[in-house]
């Protein structure tokens, strides 16, 4: 299954979604995530554009 999850640029918004993401690829679906580069860069959490 492809997911598409969208997502303002806090901790607070952010931090919460990382469980779900890896609970989706763990049973094998693609997620897309977006949100800014900001979070990208800060965390380093290998996320590609």
């Amino acid at each position: 299954m492809n997911i598409l999850m969208i997502n303002f640029p806090a901790e607070g918004h952010v931090n919460p979604t990382l469980g779900m993401v890896k609970a989706f690829t763990d049973r094998g679906d693609e997620v897309h995530y977006l949100t800014t580069e900001k979070i990208n860069h800060r965390w380093n959490i290998g996320f590609s554009g």
